[in-house]
């Protein structure tokens, strides 16, 4: 065999090989990179769960079309995978909050779901802020308000004492960083009002446990005891 003919053979065993290890790797599916909450650290299993939010993930969603999808049934994130649970509070800047820490995914649905109970009857106004993309509040199970990226949304919500609802927010990210902010708002101040499980007379808990929030009643009679027993102290000292 010539040798330049020889050289040709031993260029074409080693092409041949390298391109098919090219095509096979272009081939390969990359898999989504998940990005989870943040912002503080996720736990899996909380001695309790009061003032908590359960936390899940959906990714590769193809309902999030643009920066201005958000979720407006259950269907669209009833099988985002629960994670654990957060506080999602932003204390110093008195708001509900959560982000990547500037880590960006591509269509990635973020769920927050806890219970509140109030002790009265009272009607709440909510705020979420503009965000990166979608987010929505829903109550019970039905959709307040949403909007998609830089809309912020306003909610009031009726609040009917000693009832426990399900409140749910429900992020949605098309691509790059994500962070969301929502809360308590004060309307006639335009400010934050505080995280939800700021407020002086409503109860929180991811799991809806609310055995050790006493009803009105037991807070009267007890009331009524303690008046007693002081009268009682009274009488003894004259």
């Amino acid at each position: 065999m010539e040798p330049a003919k020889r050289l040709m053979d031993r260029k074409t065993r080693f092409v041949a090989p390298t391109l098919l290890l090219i095509v096979s790797v272009l081939l390969i599916p990359f898999s989504a990179h998940a990005v989870l909450l943040q912002t503080e650290s996720i736990l899996a299993n909380p001695a309790s769960t009061e003032n908590l939010w359960r936390y899940s993930y959906k990714s590769g969603y193809g309902g999030i079309t643009s920066a201005y999808s958000y979720a407006t049934s259950l269907s669209q994130y009833s099988d985002a995978a629960l994670q654990g649970y957060v506080t999602a509070l932003h204390t110093s800047n008195n708001y509900n909050y959560l982000n990547s820490g500037g880590i960006g995914d591509t269509r990635t649905v973020h769920v927050l779901s806890t219970y509140i109970l109030s002790t009265v009857d009272q009607t709440v106004d909510l705020f979420q802020s503009g965000g990166d993309d979608g987010h929505s509040l829903f109550l019970d199970g039905g959709f307040i308000a949403g909007g998609g990226y830089n809309t912020q949304v306003p909610a009031s919500i009726n609040l009917v004492a000693n009832t426990a609802y399900e409140l749910e927010f429900v992020g949605y990210n098309y691509t790059g960083p994500w962070g969301w902010a929502f809360g308590f708002w004060d309307t006639a101040g335009s400010q934050w009002a505080g995280g939800i499980q700021t407020s002086a007379n409503i109860f929180m808990d991811a799991e809806g446990d609310f055995t050790a929030v006493p009803e009105p009643t037991t807070i009267l009679l007890l009331g009524t005891g303690l008046i007693g027993l002081a009268g009682t102290r009274r009488r003894h000292k004259k």
